[in-house]
């Protein structure tokens, strides 16, 4: 009997320690699976890793332009081998002026400078010399000129005060006259006609007045119709520039 009740209690020790074993297994797999299932928070990752999809246009600004205007740069323009004209800034014309040497690049082009006084043009021609290197008070020599005078022919102080006064009055300034001027592709209205240029080269144009072409006409020359007469004053052609003409209505 008692080796009975022995075995029922060893029987019941196994029993215990088994099950003691299973509740311990069961606390381990409870601690794992809670770490499986961790809510982590919406803002555990960076906002760096996020896309930026904004944008904006920041060159519409650099889009726009600025106007333009009609200006022109004031200054004195060549309008042939001789002529200047003074181009003002609202692209009219001013004042005129003649090169006594070449114009161009918009410049008189500087002159050579001699000594002044009686000389010897040639073996047979005798003048006074200017500063610009022209020739005034010019004769001829019978005998020949040398050394700057005319053989066996003695100047006299008369002739000396007629080239002082010649220089003189030579230098006295030339009022400038500015008439009125008509560019190319533009129509003015005269005793109500209307007037414009219809082709214009170097030296030479053709007007219109009243729907009526003139022929080719120089400077100094006229057209007239209907009692209206223009003269062309001066033509101001550049190739690639000013085309316009100065003229006088009467």
């Amino acid at each position: 009997m008692r080796m009975i009740n022995l075995c029922w209690i060893i029987l019941v020790f196994i029993f215990i320690v088994g099950c003691a074993e299973i509740d311990d297994k069961d606390i381990v797999d409870d601690s794992d699976e809670g770490y499986d299932n961790l809510d982590l928070d919406d803002d555990f990752f960076s906002e760096s890793d996020s896309v930026d999809s904004s944008g904006s246009d920041s060159t519409s600004d650099d889009s726009e332009t600025s106007g333009t205007t009609d200006d022109c740069e004031a200054g004195w323009k060549c309008i042939s081998n001789n002529k200047m004209v003074y181009l003002n800034d609202d692209c009219s014309f001013g004042e005129k002026k003649d090169c006594l040497t070449l114009c161009e690049n918009n410049t008189c082009r500087p002159a050579k400078v001699c000594d002044v006084g009686f000389k010897c043009i040639n073996d047979e021609m005798f003048g006074y010399q200017k500063e610009d290197c022209s020739w005034i008070k010019k004769k001829e020599c019978e005998a020949g000129c040398e050394k700057g005078d005319c053989v066996e022919v003695d100047p006299n102080a008369t002739v000396e005060e007629d080239v002082e006064e010649t220089v003189d009055e030579e230098e006295e300034s030339t009022p400038v006259v500015n008439f009125e001027q008509l560019n190319i592709g533009e129509e003015i209205t005269l005793e109500d006609m209307p007037v414009s240029l219809y082709i214009i080269e170097s030296g030479r144009v053709k007007i219109t007045i009243d729907g009526k072409n003139s022929n080719w006409l120089a400077e100094g020359e006229s057209f007239a119709r209907s009692g209206l007469t223009i003269t062309v004053e001066e033509i101001l052609f550049q190739e690639y520039g000013i085309k316009a003409i100065s003229y006088s209505v009467g």
